[in-house]
């Protein structure tokens, strides 16, 4: 579940520049991209609160509410099952049931799939992305981009509504080809908060029951 929230929230939040990371894309929906890419680049630290739906066929929808914190590569990310953060080396993952934490020092490869700064490198494995004309609310204010991978795996789509007023995502739905799909909508988004860097490493101080698991 841990990764799966995060992967879901930074595909809606920190949508870097991937101009070049689409193969055969609709124009309009790529000034769109990167646009947001560009106003988040300047945001200089964000602080978002959302909600996730998922759901897998046969199953029960599971909904969570959370907040994100990111400072450029730094991000802290809470939610009543997970607490992580992440200071641009080592990352502490707390299971909050478990009342433990995970200390690990990902590569740069499980970086790719748990820290929302370097996720979207994962669009250079291909992805057409199209702007959904019929998606477009009734005020303008936010329009569709749908994006489908062109190399063979078990994401059927990405649906991202874009808010292209204030330049930000206001929630993806990310539908699999088993019909299991994950939803988040973000509630709310503030810019310029300069977060401290101790916001973003685990203290020890504050937890003082809970178990500390070193896996580096």
């Amino acid at each position: 579940m841990e990764k799966q929230l995060v992967a879901c929230i930074s595909l809606v939040l920190c949508l870097l520049p991937v101009s070049a990371l689409f193969s055969q894309s609709d124009p309009k929906a790529m000034e769109i991209l990167d646009q947001v890419s560009t106003h988040y680049q300047e945001a200089n630290g964000i602080t978002a609160t959302f909600t996730i739906e998922t759901q897998a066929e046969g199953e029960e929808e599971y909904r969570s509410q959370g907040e994100l914190k990111m400072q450029e590569e730094k991000f802290f990310l809470s939610t009543p099952e997970v607490l992580t953060w992440f200071d641009g080396t080592t990352q502490w993952a707390m299971l909050v049931d478990a009342n433990e934490v995970n200390i690990t020092n990902p590569t740069e490869e499980e970086l790719k799939a748990v820290n929302p700064y370097v996720l979207l490198q994962l669009y250079k494995n291909g992805f057409d992305c199209t702007l959904d004309e019929q998606g477009k609310s009734g005020n303008g204010k936010t329009k569709r981009i749908v994006l489908i991978p062109t190399e063979e795996n078990e994401l059927e789509k990405i649906i991202l509504e874009i808010d292209t007023e204030k330049q930000y995502p206001v929630s993806i739905e990310m539908i699999n080809k088993n019909k299991s799909r994950n939803k988040i909508t973000v509630s709310s988004y503030k810019e310029k908060m300069k977060h401290p860097k101790e916001i973003f490493v685990f203290n020890k101080s504050q937890y003082p029951q809970t178990e500390i698991i070193d896996l580096r």
